[in-house]
């Protein structure tokens, strides 16, 4: 059994800061964020495994993603978007009001602050 340290807050958003990835366990355990805009992400990345494995390819708009089971939600101010589908998987949650940082997923689960996934 693998015993994990948790990472401090400071080096978490250190990481953060300097376009470096966050494993979604990290950002999970230290609740950075809206709770609703993690959730959303989880499930954009989550469907996006479910249309690739089904389609052999992943979808490269939202609304293609409502065959797998895709609903608009409540997301806390953000909306979803799918910034590559490509070679390399990238989805994001942008904030509806510009205020707040977007934040996105690569297809390896790891998390970035900004929409482009560190690109």
């Amino acid at each position: 059994m693998t015993v994990r340290r948790a990472v401090p807050l400071l080096a978490l958003l250190s990481a953060c800061a300097a376009a470096r990835p966050v494993e979604l366990r990290e950002f999970r355990a230290r609740r950075m964020g809206d709770p609703r805009m993690l959730a959303g992400l989880q499930m954009l990345y989550t469907l996006q495994m479910t249309y690739q494995a089904q389609n052999g390819r992943f979808a490269g708009e939202v609304d293609q993603l409502r065959s797998v089971g895709f609903t608009e939600q409540d997301f806390g101010g953000f909306r979803p978007v799918i910034t590559d589908a490509g070679s390399r998987l990238c989805v994001a949650m942008l904030p509806a009001d510009g205020s707040r940082r977007s934040w996105s997923i690569g297809g390896d689960a790891r998390l970035w602050r900004g929409p482009r996934c560190g690109r």
